[in-house]
Parts: structure tokens; C-alpha cells; sequence
């Protein structure tokens, strides 16, 4: 699965693994993630007080055809400029 971190600078870090999760604190807010076999960009901090979203990309998990394929690419794009998440 692709994970996608998106600071409030605009950068965002994609990364790869195997299974993820977020730890929250009583207000729901996002104080740490557990990523498990990651393939591509292994972080090694994250400031969470500067993350404004994450999201998973589920394009390249679940798309059995091109055009499937296409159509939710389009979709992450298309929110991506809206700037939601």
C-alpha cells in the first residue's frame, strides 16, 4: 500500500508497506503511525504537529484494469487539487 504524509510546507512523502496504522491520543489526533515492511521511503521521524493529512493511495492496490485504473488516478488527482484529503 502507498501512504502519503502532506505537511503544511506542501511537501508530501509517499511511502511503500506492508500494513499501517495510526496511534491517536484522546482528541483524535494522529500522535504516531506504525508501518510494517515498508519498500520505499522508510521515514525515520515524523513531526506530526506539522502533518495536515494522510491518505492512502488504493489505486495501486485495487485497480484489476486499466481503465479502473485511470478512473481512480484521475479521482486522487482531481482531490489533490481541491487541497482535500
Amino acid at each position: 500500500m502507498t501512504i502519503v504524509f502532506v505537511f503544511k510546507n506542501g511537501f508530501k512523502l509517499e511511502t511503500k508497506c506492508k500494513d499501517f496504522t495510526t496511534t491517536r491520543n484522546n482528541f483524535g489526533d494522529v500522535v504516531g503511525v506504525n508501518a510494517k515492511g515498508i519498500t520505499e521511503n522508510k521515514f525515520i521521524h515524523i513531526d506530526f504537529s506539522e502533518v495536515i493529512c494522510i491518505y492512502r493511495i488504493v489505486s495501486d492496490e485495487y485497480a484489476q484494469t486499466e481503465e479502473e485504473y485511470e478512473a481512480l488516478t484521475i479521482a486522487i488527482r482531481k482531490l489533490e487539487e481541491k487541497d482535500e484529503c
